[in-house]
Order: C-alpha cells, then sequence, then structure tokens
C-alpha cells in the first residue's frame, strides 16, 4: 500500500514539474511577443530552435511548426528564402535579419517594436500584424522614406501597423502594394501617427509633386494624419493609380486627417472610397482622373472602363483654397484623362458615385464632375459659406439623385459675383432622369438651379420637387430645353426683390 502511495505521488510530481517548464516557456514567449492572438492553446505543440550565428539561417529554418529564436544577426547574401508553414520567428536581444527576401506561409513574427530587417522584404502571407518599426521607421530618424518604402512593399496581403509618433519625411515614398491594410493610431488620440512630410526641394510650377504614390490594388489606409509644412497647388498627400478589376470600389482611405496639401488624395482610374476623413487648408479632397488607354488591351477590359464607383461620405472639409481655377476649390473634382480617346468605338463608361453626408464650411464647391454620370446620389450633404457652385456637372448626365442637402450662398456685402447653386450639363448631349428633392437651396444672386443642356429633344424625366428655395433670384434656369419637360412641385419659394421663377421671363 505504502509503494502505491509513493508511486501516485512520484507521477504527480513528475507532472507538476512538466507543466511549470511548459508554463514558463509559454511566459517567456509571451513577454517577447507584439501579440498572442496568432499564437493561444497550440503553442505547447510547437518545437523550438535557437538558431547558431556560425550556420546559414537558410540550412536553419527548415522545418514547419517551430519557433526559432534568433539572438544575433543573419545575412540572406540577397537571396529569397521560402519560410515553413506555421513556423514562428522570435526575434530576442541583437537579433536581426538582413539583406534578402523572406517568404512567409502563415509564419508568426515575435518582437520588440525595434528594427529587427535591415533591407529585407517581406513576401507571401504571415499571421501577425506586421510594424513598421521592424523595417527602421521611427519618430527618432530625420527621414523615414526609404524604411517605410519598404515596408509599404512588404505589406501586400497583409496588416501593417504604424504606432503613433510624429514621423519625418523629406522625399516621396513610391511602393507597389496589393490587398495590404495600413493603419495608425486615430489621430483622435493623443497617440496620433502623423507623417509630416518636409520636402528639401520646392516643387515645380506645373509638376505634380505626391507624396505618397501608390501603384495600388485593394488597400485601405486607415487613422494617419497627414501634412505638410509647404503648401502647393500641385502638392499631393496621396495618390493611387494602376488600374486594376474594374467596376469595383477597391481601395478605401478612410478616418485620416490631410492638411496644408494643394491635392489631398489622387486616384487615377479606380474605384476608390474616402470616408469619415478630415481635409484642411487645400484646393482639393478628392480628384478622380479617369482612366487613360494604358489597361484596354486587356479581355477584362473590353470596353475599356473606368474603375468606376466614388463613394465619398461622412467627410469634414475646411478651408479649401477658392483659388479660381478649373481644377481647385472643390471637395471633388472627377475629369477625363488628356490622352483619353475612343477605343473600339467605346466611350469611357459612365462614372457611378455616392456623395453623402459631408461637412464643408468656408470653402469652394462640393462637386466639380468633367466625366459623365449616371446612377448617381448625391445626399445629405451640408455646404455653407461657398463662393462657387455646389455641384457643377459638365458633362451627360443619366440617373442622378440629389437629395436632402442644405446648400448655402455667402453672398459678400461689398460684391456679388453670379453664381449657381447647382449646375449641369454645360456641354451635356444627354440631360435625363435627374431628381432634386427635399433640398434646402439658399443666398444665391443667380439661378438656384441651372440647367444647360442645349439639344432638348435629349432631355426627360427631370423633376424638381419638395425644395426650399430661399434668398434667390431665380430658381431655374434652362438654356435650350423645354420647360414642358421639368416636372417642378411642392417647392417654398422666397425670392429676392426682383427675383422670378426661371430665368428670362
Amino acid at each position: 500500500m505504502e509503494m502505491r502511495l509513493v508511486f501516485i505521488l512520484l507521477i504527480v510530481t513528475i507532472c507538476y514539474n512538466l507543466s511549470a517548464k511548459i508554463e514558463v516557456r509559454n511566459s517567456i514567449i509571451d513577454t517577447t511577443s507584439n501579440s498572442d492572438a496568432y499564437f493561444n492553446t497550440k503553442r505547447n505543440s510547437y518545437d523550438t530552435l535557437c538558431l547558431d550565428n556560425d550556420k546559414k539561417f537558410v540550412n536553419q529554418v527548415n522545418k514547419s511548426r517551430t519557433i526559432y529564436v534568433i539572438e544575433s544577426s543573419f545575412d540572406l547574401n540577397g537571396k529569397k528564402i521560402l519560410l515553413p508553414e506555421h513556423s514562428f520567428l522570435l526575434f530576442r536581444g541583437e537579433g536581426r535579419i538582413c539583406n534578402g527576401v523572406l517568404v512567409g506561409k502563415n509564419t508568426g513574427i515575435f518582437s520588440l517594436p525595434i528594427k529587427i530587417f535591415d533591407n529585407v522584404k517581406l513576401e507571401g502571407l504571415y499571421a501577425c500584424s506586421l510594424n513598421v518599426r521592424w523595417f527602421g521607421v521611427s519618430p527618432h530618424n530625420s527621414d523615414n522614406s526609404a524604411c517605410l518604402e519598404t515596408a509599404l512593399s512588404s505589406s501586400s496581403n497583409n496588416v501593417l501597423e504604424i504606432p503613433g509618433g510624429i514621423y519625418l519625411f523629406k522625399k516621396k515614398v513610391s511602393s507597389y502594394v496589393r490587398n495590404a491594410y495600413i493603419k495608425g493610431e486615430t489621430y483622435r488620440s493623443t497617440t496620433t501617427t502623423m507623417f509630416k512630410y518636409v520636402p528639401e526641394t520646392t516643387e515645380g510650377s506645373s509638376r505634380s509633386n505626391s507624396f505618397l504614390n501608390l501603384k495600388a490594388f485593394d488597400v485601405t489606409i486607415e487613422n494617419i494624419a497627414i501634412v505638410s509644412s509647404k503648401g502647393g497647388k500641385n502638392l499631393v498627400a496621396i495618390e493611387i493609380c494602376d488600374s486594376v478589376l474594374p467596376g469595383q470600389i477597391d481601395s478605401n482611405i478612410r478616418n485620416c486627417y490631410i492638411s496644408n496639401f494643394g491635392r489631398c488624395i489622387v486616384a487615377h482610374g479606380r474605384g476608390i472610397k474616402v470616408e469619415n476623413n478630415l481635409f484642411s487648408n487645400t484646393n482639393c479632397c478628392l480628384h478622380y482622373v479617369s482612366a487613360a488607354i494604358q489597361a484596354t488591351k486587356d479581355v477584362a477590359q473590353n470596353p475599356p472602363y473606368d474603375g468606376r464607383g466614388v463613394i465619398f461620405v461622412r467627410n469634414k472639409c475646411h478651408g479649401i483654397d477658392k483659388i479660381n481655377e478649373v481644377f481647385n476649390g472643390s471637395a471633388l473634382v472627377l475629369e477625363e484623362n488628356d490622352s483619353h480617346r475612343r477605343v473600339n468605338n467605346y466611350k469611357s463608361s459612365v462614372l457611378a458615385m455616392f456623395i453623402c453626408e459631408n461637412e464643408l464650411d468656408n470653402t469652394g464647391s462640393l462637386l466639380n464632375c468633367f466625366l459623365p454620370i449616371g446612377d448617381s446620389i448625391i445626399s445629405g450633404n451640408v455646404l455653407v459659406k461657398s463662393v462657387s457652385s455646389a455641384i457643377t456637372c459638365s458633362s451627360d448626365v443619366n440617373g442622378l439623385v440629389i437629395t436632402n442637402n442644405i446648400f448655402g450662398k455667402y453672398i459678400s456685402t461689398t460684391s456679388e459675383t453670379a453664381t449657381t447653386i447647382i449646375s449641369l450639363g454645360t456641354n451635356a448631349g444627354v440631360m435625363k432622369n435627374i431628381n432634386i428633392n427635399n433640398n434646402i437651396l439658399k443666398d444665391c444672386t443667380e439661378e438656384a438651379i441651372s440647367l444647360k443642356d442645349k439639344e432638348s429633344e435629349k432631355d426627360g424625366g427631370i423633376v424638381v420637387s419638395n425644395n426650399i428655395f430661399s434668398n434667390i433670384r431665380y430658381v431655374l434656369h434652362s438654356e435650350g430645353a423645354n420647360y414642358e419637360n421639368i416636372v417642378t412641385n411642392n417647392n417654398i419659394y422666397n425670392l429676392r426683390g426682383d427675383g422670378s421663377f426661371s430665368k428670362g421671363e
């Protein structure tokens, strides 16, 4: 009986010691980990290997489901290394990898937010968020341009985190990015992620100068403040191009603050969603340029689409410079590329827009559009103290709803420039299926709505209803159109002393 009790006590002691060792090993890993979400209850099934500095990295890292502990520097000598599936790289002390490419396959990385990659690009999939500090980006650097380029080029198919801090940049940052989520810490917190652009040279008089230039597809940028030490109408904060997969909203910019750039966002021929951002001291918040011919030879691009789709929602725009130039002074500018031509007898696709719930104060216009548009909604926007038309659509319009907006014009006490709140169809061949309803349109020195179509036989389905027109001179001006084609009902009119319903009556 005593022997049996002794045997049981021995088994219990052994089990307790084994579990204690496992817990110690796990606690060590946890203290050096940047996240424990990707290394949970399965950790006990992983082997651990401390890499030998006297052996090559590639000869040691060759087994899956292993934690590789890196405590010294390893030079890849320019080679591309395929990491084993479901493995982990644990960096300690002076651990670092230099000069090469690491291809992950559900690979985890454990490290403090310090530089662990020197001239290293990451490819493939990683079972953790990547940290820009691992690539050398730091608030202590005088210029983070080169380090951020490396970090961005490694972000494809992964999440790239940018901790709070002020990061200085002196040069343009260019990178190819695919399917990436780039996020900082919210600009509303005390630990804001801020990019401060301090260019070394002044911009040219006409050449565009972009701070972040991304050849991108399916990219989300979130929670980053971007400010410039120098203004200028040609200075761009974020430029996105390289059209891929037309007809989709494939890039997102949200919860960012962008200030002191001539144009905050420029998108070339692609779908884009701009949501819940704050813009200030700029000439244009979003400048969309339709695709040129570069992608039309692709079978998927027949007919040649523009990457249609612009969503601009819940943004706040303050202090848009009121420069009297065609592409300035607007929250949104949508235009065709100068080199755009018909291909295979197809014109560029009609652009679909969703512009909703934006606030503009002391600005230029909400929209200045030179593209043909259709199936679009402009709703719930507030624009006050503007010196130009709230909405100007110069090309074809086929399917547009303008509803539930408040557009108030600022009238100078010294001089009053003839202005129009909504101007449609200056160079249009088609003007139809337009519904303007439930808006407040006020304080206008000329007509509230101008339909400048010149071929009245192409009009049709234009309805103006349930609006409040206050302190305006004319409600409507239709150049070349038949008023019988325009339905007006249930509107409330408060005309100025010398005003009338239609201009020219």
